[in-house]
This record gives C-alpha cells, sequence and structure tokens, in this order.
C-alpha cells in the first residue's frame, strides 16, 4: 500500500499527489489527515497524506520519513470536499485543502522542518471525557424515565415562529439533505427559531453550526447564544486568537461542544453527526471568500449537507434576489415571519432630499430635520445610531482651478482625508502624504476638500450637541484586538448617546433605548458599476433601519438622498422587500443577469499594463472558442479600479446559462496562458465583487 501525499508548499508544478511508501514503523501513524515529512528531491518537505492506494506506476518510490501530527487533521470526507472546491473555484488543491484544516498547521509546517525544537509540534489531543460529551443545555429536563425533554421559561413562540419551526423539524426528522429560506423582517425572532432549531438538534444526538456574517457577530448575540447553550457552544472567529481557536476545534473534534456560532470559516468545524447548517443574513458579501479558495458559503453549505443528509436554514430580512427566487421557484421551501414581536409596528422611515437642503444653503453633511431629531432623541435620554459607509473625514480632494483629484500613486482611488492625523490615506493600501497645500498638477492654492465620511459626521454631531457622548465604530477604531466589542459594549451598556460608523452597526445590535436611526449618504453605492448596487443599497437601508424601534420605545428612520425616486430607496422606506424583489427581478430577467445566468469575473493583474493588456487579449480569444451558442464573454476592459496596489487590473466577464459549461470554456482557455506565467489571475466563480 502506497500513501498519496500533497505538498504543503503551493507552485502550479507541484500541487498534485505523490506517492510514498509507508514504512513498517510507521504503519499505525500513517492516516488521512496526518501531517509528514516526506524526502522530496535532494530536500524534505512537510506534505499531507489524502489517501491510499495499492499499486503505483511510479518507479523509485521513497519511504515517508516521519509521521508529525498524532492524530488526523481533516477526514476523507474533507478531503472530498477540498477536491470538489479546488476544481469548482478554480484553486489549488492544497489551498482549499488549507481552509479546512484546524488553526495553525500553517505555523507548524514552519516549524516542522528546524533541526532543534524547543517544543513539540503538537500536543496531545485530550481523551473524551464522557460527561461532557453528554452535556447538555442548561434548559434541557429529563423525566423519570429518562428522556429529554426540552423547558422553556422566557416565553412562548409566535404562531408564525411556531409553524417555521415545525417545518424545519419534519425536514429534520426525514433525515434528507433540504434547504428553506426563513424570511422575517427585522425583530420577527428569527434567531429565536435557529435556537430552537439547534435544541432539537442537541437532543437527538447530533450537532450543528449557526454561521452568521462578521459584523453580526456581535458580543450581545454570542452571549445570548452562551445563555442558551452553555458549555456545549463552541465560537469561532477570525478575531479570537489562534490559542481560543484550536482550544474551540479540539472541543468539536471531542464532540464537548456540538452547536458552533461562527462567520464563514466555522463551517469546516470538524463536526460528529452534523444535522443542521443555519446561514443568517444569508445575503451578506461576507460570505464570499475574497481570497482562493473564492468560495461562496451557501454553496458550500449546500455541499457539506447533501453529503451528510443534514438541513440548511438561509434566513434574512432581504434575502439576496437569487435566494428568493430560488424559494418562489420551489427549490427552496418558504418559512415567513411577517410581524415583529408582539406586533410592535416597523418604525417610519423620512426620506430627506439634499437637494433642498443645498437650496435652504445647509452645506453640511447632516440635514435640518437630522439635526433636530438627534438633539431631541439625546435630550430625552435615548439613544440614536448614525450610519455612513465611508471612513475619514473628507472622501476626495480636488483642485477648484484644474479639476485634479489627488489620487494614491498605487491605486486608482481618491485619497481619503484622516482629520486626526492631518494626512491622505489610501483606505486599499494604507499610502499616506501629506494633505496638499497647492494643486501638484497646476500649482494653485485652491484645494477644496469634498465629501464626508465617520469622522467627519463625528465632529457635526459633537457641534449640534457639545455634552454628547459619541462612539465611532469603523475599520480604524477597531485595529487593536477587543475594540470591537469594547465600543459595542459601551454603547448597549448606556455609556454612550451616539454610534456612528460603516457597516458594523447595521445588524447584530438589540438596543431598546435606540430610538432614531440615521442613514447620512443612502446613495452611495448606487452609481457603482455592479448589477447588484441597488440590491445592496435596499438591503442596507433596512438592516440599518430595523435596528430601531425593537422594544417598548417607538423608533424612527431619516434616510438622506440625493435620489429620492430610485426604487432601492423607496421600497425601503416603506420596509417593502417584495415590492423591491418584483421590480429588481423583472431587470434582472430582461437584462440577463442572475439568477437567470451564472457570471465568471476573471481579474487580470500585473505591474506591466502592456503585459496585463495583451494577456488579457489573448485570453478572452481562447474563451470564446469554448463557449457554447449563446453564452458570451465581456471585454477585455480596464477594470472599475484599474490599478490596486500597484498591480494594472482588467477585467473579463463570461455570462451564461449553465454554470458548469462556461466553468469548462474558462478553465480550458485559462491552460495556455496561465503558462506564459508573464501575469497572474483571479478568477471569481459567482462573483459578489465586480469592482
Amino acid at each position: 500500500m502506497f500513501a498519496e501525499v500533497i505538498l504543503a508548499k503551493v507552485t502550479p508544478g507541484l500541487d498534485k499527489i505523490y506517492h510514498y511508501s509507508i514504512p513498517k514503523e510507521l504503519e499505525g501513524k500513517a492516516q488521512v489527515g496526518s501531517q509528514v515529512i516526506v524526502p522530496f528531491g535532494n530536500a524534505k518537505r512537510v506534505g499531507y497524506i489524502v489517501g491510499f492506494v495499492e499499486t503505483s506506476d511510479v518507479k523509485g518510490i521513497k519511504d515517508i520519513g516521519e509521521v508529525l501530527s498524532p492524530y488526523p487533521l481533516f477526514t476523507r470526507r474533507s478531503v472530498e470536499l477540498a477536491r470538489w472546491m479546488a476544481e469548482h473555484y478554480y484553486s489549488f488543491f492544497m489551498t482549499a485543502l488549507r481552509v479546512i484544516m484546524p488553526p495553525g498547521t500553517a505555523h507548524i509546517e514552519k516549524r516542522a522542518l528546524k533541526t532543534k525544537l524547543r517544543k513539540p509540534l503538537y500536543k496531545e489531543l485530550p481523551t473524551s471525557n464522557l460527561k461532557l460529551q453528554n452535556k447538555s443545555p442548561s434548559y434541557v429536563l429529563r423525566t423519570s424515565e429518562g428522556k429529554q425533554i426540552i423547558n422553556y421559561k422566557k416565553f412562548e413562540l409566535t404562531k408564525e415562529q411556531d409553524k417555521a419551526l415545525a417545518s424545519i423539524k419534519s425536514d429534520l426528522d426525514s433525515g434528507k439533505f433540504s434547504v428553506s429560506l426563513l424570511y422575517g423582517i427585522t425583530a420577527s425572532g428569527k434567531t429565536e427559531v435557529y435556537l430552537r432549531a439547534a435544541d432539537l438538534v442537541v437532543i437527538s444526538g447530533g450537532s450543528a453550526i449557526i454561521l452568521v456574517p462578521e459584523v453580526g457577530l456581535t458580543p450581545q448575540m454570542i452571549e445570548r447564544f452562551r445563555e442558551h447553550f452553555g458549555d456545549i457552544l463552541a465560537v469561532y472567529h477570525s478575531e479570537r486568537t489562534m490559542k481560543e481557536r484550536q482550544s474551540e476545534w479540539e472541543a468539536v473534534a471531542l464532540s464537548e461542544s456540538s452547536v458552533v456560532l461562527g462567520t464563514r470559516s466555522a463551517l469546516f468545524m470538524p463536526m460528529k453527526n452534523l444535522k443542521l447548517i443555519v446561514i443568517d443574513e444569508e445575503y451578506e458579501n461576507t460570505y464570499k471568500s475574497d481570497q482562493s479558495p473564492r468560495y461562496q458559503t451557501r454553496d458550500v453549505a449546500f455541499h457539506i449537507a447533501k453529503s451528510v443528509n443534514a438541513a440548511v436554514v438561509l434566513g434574512s430580512g432581504t434575502p439576496s434576489v437569487e435566494t428568493y427566487y430560488n424559494a418562489e421557484s420551489g427549490n427552496y421551501r418558504l418559512l415567513t415571519l411577517p410581524k415583529r414581536i408582539d406586533d410592535r409596528a416597523l418604525p417610519p422611515v423620512k426620506v430627506v432630499d439634499m437637494r433642498d437642503e443645498m437650496k435652504a444653503r445647509n452645506y453640511n453633511v447632516l440635514s435640518r430635520g437630522m439635526r433636530e431629531e438627534i438633539k431631541s432623541a439625546i435630550q430625552k435620554k435615548e439613544q440614536v445610531i448614525l450610519f455612513i459607509n465611508r471612513r475619514g473625514y473628507f472622501t476626495f480632494v480636488m483642485c477648484r482651478t484644474c479639476g485634479y483629484t489627488i489620487q494614491c500613486p498605487k491605486c486608482s482611488a481618491s485619497l481619503i482625508y484622516y482629520m486626526n492625523d492631518r494626512k491622505l490615506r489610501c483606505n486599499h493600501c494604507n499610502f499616506e502624504s501629506p494633505a496638499p497645500v497647492v494643486c501638484p498638477k497646476c500649482q494653485s492654492t485652491s484645494i477644496k476638500f469634498f465629501g464626508g465620511g465617520t469622522q467627519r459626521i463625528e465632529q457635526e454631531v459633537a457641534q449640534i450637541v457639545p455634552k454628547a457622548r459619541i462612539l465611532r465604530l469603523d475599520r480604524d477604531t477597531v485595529k487593536k484586538k477587543g475594540m470591537y466589542e469594547n465600543i459595542i459594549r459601551s454603547f448597549i451598556s448606556g455609556s454612550a448617546d451616539v454610534l456612528i460608523g460603516t457597516q458594523m452597526v447595521t445588524k447584530g445590535l438589540d438596543i431598546g433605548s435606540v430610538t432614531l436611526v440615521g442613514v447620512v449618504a443612502a446613495d452611495i453605492g448606487l452609481n457603482l458599476p455592479d448589477f447588484r448596487a441597488a440590491e445592496h443599497t435596499f438591503q442596507l437601508i433596512t438592516q440599518v433601519a430595523g435596528r430601531t424601534g425593537r422594544h417598548e420605545l417607538p423608533g424612527k428612520v431619516i434616510v438622506q438622498t440625493y435620489n429620492p425616486d430610485h426604487y432601492a430607496i423607496k421600497y425601503s422606506s416603506s420596509h417593502d422587500y417584495l415590492g423591491f424583489y418584483k421590480e429588481e427581478i423583472q431587470s434582472r430577467r430582461q437584462l440577463g443577469y442572475p439568477p437567470f445566468s451564472s457570471l465568471i469575473n476573471i481579474i487580470i493583474h500585473g505591474e506591466n499594463e502592456k503585459n496585463v493588456e495583451q494577456v488579457s487579449k489573448e485570453l478572452v480569444k481562447f474563451i470564446k472558442k469554448r463557449l457554447r451558442a449563446g453564452d458570451e464573454a465581456f471585454g477585455p476592459a480596464k477594470a472599475p479600479i484599474n490599478k490596486l496596489k500597484g498591480n494594472f487590473r482588467y477585467q473579463i466577464i463570461v455570462k451564461g446559462k449553465d454554470p458548469e459549461n462556461i466553468r469548462k470554456a474558462v478553465v480550458s482557455g485559462l491552460g495556455p496562458i496561465v503558462k506564459l506565467g508573464r501575469v497572474r489571475i483571479s478568477v471569481d466563480i459567482d462573483p459578489y465583487n465586480m469592482l
């Protein structure tokens, strides 16, 4: 018997299976999932066993040198999943396998080949404690016959929640793969349905994964799940330390934790007897990986669930157009929660036309009405959330004499002015420069700062209510570990009056004293060259509007826009998802965009623009020759962000009705191009970012 080994170091020529013989002393240790040291040429390499074969045609097969891991780091099923991801998303097999392996393995690879090691590479996986394996949540009681029953003390489900849970239970009881969409407006009780569905799984001896978008995994949500599930809950996301993630991985591997709450990486935890996968706010773009393999969490969840006959529940008050279309078409079961808990009213939304503010000579970022409402809320000791999807103070700097806009020398993007350090900064590559006094092009002193970000809003609020306690939540304020949790906890505790932020404030917050939500610049994303621009705008406004009026105090929402007649603004101001969906799906049908087609976005990038352009033209010719009738390839053209971190970027978009056909055409076309090696090529299947 021979071991199939994949080398840890990823290069185009080495990303394949190598055969190694197993010496007698390693026969009991070498398993699928073992990390090993193998001879390769004149050197030693770290690799992983991904399978075994009885015979091999390879001559001169060498022995495995050493088995490093005392236990398997992945299973045969994980290997098959990685193979599928590598093929489907056009990535190296080893790159896909890394997504599935335990945290810290890449660090161990670096240490493995060192001759002198002060510490062992791995600690033994502790023996599972049977008492811990049989743990039950604190709300589970046992009858005299030893049967487990669920004792809920807090509140009864609404009729709609009960009906939705019954449908999910039916899917769980069937033991077959299923997909449901739980479409429920904000504050309708979706989370409680997730909790109860996971309860049913745990009680029956199964396990569950509950995924939330990164901006939705607030301390408030984690505490709610901890209170509910106690020690059987594992929390897994990238902001936790390596040691914390390793601890949670071990707890799941030992069946000590049977419920996992986390972001997209939690999908690959080593669950035993997986029965349920929940994807909350399934439309969120953070469920789409922006690094190879560029996987879509929803589709990978479907693949995993099919392999183990598990149920998948997709949840949102603003589901993606593709997801709702699948539910409407009968491909997914549609479950609805049309009302808020206790029939609380959705907050009224006032749309402010900022063109009228300009006519009234109000050149501030905040409208007159918004300013008055902020004052009123703070005077009543209520809380305010202000949302703008821009960081910094001014969003661009322009010369009024020649029209030149100060741009990043490494990226085709405007530099943002940051008030705190009085510098211009690129939000893509972090390039910094002093704010100019004269125009670098014409030497004019007519330099003007335009636009507004979170820093400018913070200053305006401080001017409106000087005594207001203000918190700002964006990527600049949460660079250090623990800062995000500190800001959220401070706001929840009432230590601040106003929370100003980017997308981080749009989800996961359930605070009764928030009575005003302000959307400062609703149309920032409407003009982006992306067919989902209207959908993303609608979702953002609707979700942040749902942060108010969730408890006893009524709430209100103010939306500032220069495009009050745009359908995304109109439907979000009336909380009308179905109205928006009907108009959007009609537009998609006419233009042939998803869900009526599949897309592949190809970015060709490199430091030499001529090479990038030439390879792009050659590639599109290869692809077009391989496409079937009716399928199309557009481009090449300069990408919307034409230069990023010093690399020029060109774009090809492939569109077709059969996703597998266009994928094969692209992969086949890439073959001769990749060998040229003059540029780098990124392939994004079902892209969420078209920039």
